[in-house]
């Protein structure tokens, strides 16, 4: 980050080169690529837990709705991305993207790690549609080796003050126990909304699976959430289908919430929503 864009209140997150794998949404070939150890450590984990979905005789899909996450590495790069299900009709099986995160990152206060982290999924969630409007596996490949990406500048915005949500206050508790499993009411939009904009931990989740922003436009049934204190041993497969009994958390009800503000780019603009990567 510049001195400049530090003086005016800025994140401007390095260049990346991103990190993906999975079935290609064009094929049935599968492909890998990673510019970072914890990486395949989380590749080869996500292989065992959907091998074992898989022998379980779990039905896909195996991942639903699209997710977010994020794991502190415990390295000076973490890594933020997205899975989503990947299926050509004949065979179905998850592709993932992920992006190295500066591991100063997590020490912010949450509402400048959340927004940080949102401007990263919202890209990826963008270059992932791209990817998947591609017919050929080489138009994939060429898109994901050795691309590197640029986000601009952005100023993350002030988080109005909420009332108290008992809610938030009960998963920060969990989180300070070690972690927190949480079901997010499909009806109920402004729940999550004030959770988030109440949510302080003490300390940041070193693993965060969310579901993508767009959820409840392409699902009708309530999502799982995860946040948890130990980085990659928070990891479980079982969080990524579709879930088949509701956890024992609940949202109270939280009316005339307020929206959670979007980040501006170093234009003055809202943050983009489409990828715009450039050849090194």
């Amino acid at each position: 980050m510049g001195l400049l864009d530090r003086l005016k209140g800025k994140i401007d997150l390095p260049s990346f080169q991103a990190c993906a794998f999975g079935k290609l949404p064009c094929h049935k070939e599968y492909f890998f690529v990673s510019v970072h150890p914890v990486f395949n450590e989380l590749k080869a984990r996500f292989d065992h837990g959907m091998e074992e979905l898989i022998r379980s005789g779990r039905p896909r899909p195996y991942v639903r709705p699209d997710r977010r996450f994020f794991v502190k590495t415990g390295d000076r790069l973490d890594l933020a991305g997205g899975v989503w299900e990947s299926d050509d009709g004949k065979r179905g099986y998850p592709f993932m993207m992920a992006a190295p995160l500066p591991a100063r990152t997590w020490s912010q206060p949450f509402p400048i790690f959340w927004q940080t982290l949102e401007r990263l999924w919202s890209y990826l969630e963008a270059y992932f549609e791209d990817l998947r409007r591609q017919d050929q596996p080489a138009a994939v490949y060429n898109r994901v080796r050795g691309v590197l990406h640029d986000l601009p500048a952005f100023k993350p915005d002030p988080w109005p003050e909420s009332e108290a949500d008992p809610w938030a206050a009960n998963v920060a508790a969990e989180l300070a126990g070690g972690g927190a499993a949480l079901v997010l009411p499909h009806g109920d939009a402004e729940a999550e909304r004030n959770l988030l904009l109440s949510l302080r931990p003490a300390v940041n989740p070193a693993w965060i699976l969310w579901p993508a922003a767009d959820w409840r436009r392409r699902e009708t049934a309530d999502a799982t959430a995860r946040l948890g204190s130990r980085g990659l041993s928070d990891f479980q497969a079982a969080d990524f289908p579709p879930s088949e009994t509701k956890a024992e958390a609940s949202a109270p009800p939280s009316p005339n919430p307020a929206p959670i503000p979007a980040a501006a780019d170093d234009r003055g603009s809202p943050a983009p929503d489409r990828p715009t990567p450039q050849n090194p």
